[in-house]
Formats: structure tokens, sequence, C-alpha cells
């Protein structure tokens, strides 16, 4: 992640102080991955805008100036606080460099260049940043810049990383902190909101709040906003939500369950029948290939009870041999005395075939003689 930003853990991140915010009692911590006009109707919170570059006060970047202007108007506390700046260095450092001859006095020139070009600019806030040189007198090993401003809450001195500052005949602006004659902490009320200027952004980094911590500073910054919002768009970090994060944002986890069940039955449906499949012997007896003898009788089986079946074979045979019954009366009084004696008995007890063989040895005795 870019430095200062909230998702960084490292000294040069701000993730202990995202931590230490969203943790703290009525405090809501956030960060924003989004364009900064998403931010539209976010009212008495806190914005910060870490690590913001020194380009942010060019000419060239008046429309964003003015989105920030806007969502402070709304009744917002936004705190921009400049990351990697390019300046001229340090008065310890040129003495150093004074040091090595050549070398030295082309870093200088490079360095004074980079200063003119830093001077040139002039954006909406009329202000400039960079390392414009420490004031008169001897510079310590870690300079500390002193309060300016009236406030009982806010420590009288805080310590720096560099000797960035800002420069400038800003209107509106009012210096909170100074080293020297230039700011390094400016502030400005805009509409119901107001707008925390800071040359750095290292006592809000992981490092300052383990090594140089200033809650006093921390707490005046946050202000009386009841969130604390840290923007990471303007780092390049954005949100990208995928299918899922999606599906859970819009609470469609119990659909996307069901769906997943309806597809589960449906291929188990597919590949097992719930009705299980006959045996090959038995499909190819009842789905064989058969003749016309076979389907009479299943179409026998179906509408005859086998009660029934010798006395329909009777009559249907004393239709078809009307003849032979009136030419000898016996032999019909013989057959119908069988089928009316198997008829007599109980259902469970009758027996057609051993009757039918019965009549056939009878009828066959009858045309042999």
């Amino acid at each position: 992640f870019p430095p200062y930003s909230s998702l960084r853990s490292d000294p040069l991140g701000c993730k202990a102080l995202f931590m230490t915010l969203e943790r703290s009692a009525g405090l809501d911590g956030r960060r924003n991955f989004r364009d900064l006009d998403r931010l539209k109707g976010l009212q008495g919170g806190t914005i910060y805008y870490l690590g913001a570059g020194e380009e942010l006060l060019d000419a060239s970047s008046d429309e964003q100036v003015r989105k920030l202007e806007a969502l402070a108007g709304e009744g917002n506390r936004l705190v921009i606080a400049f990351g990697m700046v390019k300046g001229r260095p340090s008065a310890t450092r040129e003495r150093k460099d004074k040091a090595d001859g050549e070398a030295a006095r082309d870093k200088r020139k490079k360095a004074a260049n980079a200063a003119q070009s830093c001077a040139s600019r002039g954006g909406v806030w009329g202000l400039e940043i960079g390392a414009f040189g420490p004031p008169a007198g001897p510079v310590k090993s870690r300079p500390r810049a002193a309060l300016s401003a009236t406030a009982s809450e806010l420590p009288p001195t805080i310590p720096l990383h560099s000797l960035h500052n800002f420069k400038g005949d800003g209107k509106g602006w009012r210096p909170i902190y100074n080293y020297g004659e230039r700011a390094v902490v400016l502030e400005r009320a805009v509409g119901k909101g107001s707008i925390v200027l800071l040359a750095e952004s290292y006592l809000l980094s992981n490092e300052a709040l383990r090594n140089d911590r200033c809650p006093g500073l921390l707490a005046w910054l946050q202000g009386t906003g009841h969130s604390a919002l840290f923007d990471e768009s303007h780092l390049g970090v954005y949100d990208n939500p995928g299918v899922m994060e999606l599906i859970k944002k819009h609470r469609l986890v119990p659909f996307v369950l069901a769906l997943m069940a309806l597809a589960a039955l449906y291929v188990w449906k597919s590949a097992v029948p719930f009705v299980a499949m006959a045996a090959p012997e038995t499909e190819q007896r009842e789905f064989g290939v058969r003749d016309n003898f076979s389907g009479l009788v299943n179409l026998l089986r179906r509408n005859i009870a086998q009660g029934e079946l010798l006395n329909t074979c009777f009559r249907e045979w004393s239709r078809s041999f009307s003849r032979e019954f009136r030419n000898n009366p016996a032999l019909g009084e013989q057959v119908r005395a069988i089928v009316s004696d198997d008829a007599a008995r109980p259902v469970g007890k009758r027996d057609p075939l051993a009757r039918y063989r019965e009549i056939a040895r009878i009828l066959e005795k009858k045309r042999l003689n």
C-alpha cells in the first residue's frame, strides 16, 4: 500500500491511528475507496486526507480542491496532511553536502530549481509547500514547531520529521503551529466545517504514534466529529467489488444457497433415478418382442377372473360346437356336469386346469370312437 495509507502497518503507514479511532467509543471508523463525489451528503464527520501530494496546491488541481471544500462546507472537518514533498534539502543536509565538494553544489543547484518551480505555483488556496529552509539560528537534530494559536488543549510544541512548511499569502488561513516564520499547521473555516492543513503526515503515522506521540494534537484534529473517514482513493487504492461482495451487500446469500440446493437436486435426479430400474431379464420379458398368442393370453388375464375361466371356456365351446351338442346330448351333459361341479366348489379349491384336462380326455375319447 502507498505511504500513509490506513491499510499499511509499517512505520510509513497510518493503520495505528485508524484502529485507535475505530475502537474509540462514540466514533465510527471507516475507509473510503471511491471518488470523493460519492461522499456527498456526509455531515458531522472528520475526513482524513493523508499522504497528499504537493500537486494538490497547483492551479491544475483547483477542481479537486473545490471538491474538498464542498465536503468541508457540508459540516465536516477535513484534515489534509502532505506526504512525500519535493523541495530544497534541510540546512543540516546542506552543511554536510558542502563538505563533499562539487557533487554537493550540483545537488544544491537541482534543489534550487525544484524550489523555484514550487514557488511558481499558485492554486485556489494561494499556498505552496516545500522545504524552504530553517529560520536563523542553530538547528537541532529533531526540530520542533511552536504553537502560535491560542488553544489550551494543544501541546506547546510538536516534533517535526522534516523542514517542510507552507509559504504564501493564502487568505483566511489561521496558523496553528509555526517553525520560525513559516507555518506547518494551518486551519480555515469553510461553510459549516473546517479544513486543517499539515505540512507533513509524520505525526499521524505509525512511527510517530510509537516514538513522538501527540495525543492532544490528534484529539484536536478529530474535533467533535462523530465519525473518522480515511480516504484511500487519492492514494490510488480503489475498491473493485466482486460478485460475492455484491451478493453479501444486497443480502442475497440465502437466495444463492437455495439456487445451489436446487441445482444439486437437479443433478442428483438426472444422475440417479428415483424409481429403481428393472432387472435385465424382467425387462426383456415385459418389453420384449411378443407374438399374437402372447397378446391373447395377456388380454384374457386382464378381462377374465381365474374362477370364471372354465365356465367361460365352456360357454364359448358350446357356441362353436353347437352341432355336436345336438347330435350327442349326453356328451354335452357330461361336460356341463364337470363345469358345474367345479363352479360349485369354493374359489380357493377350484382347479380349472384339472377339469379342462378331464374334459379334453372325454372329447378325445369321443373322437377315437
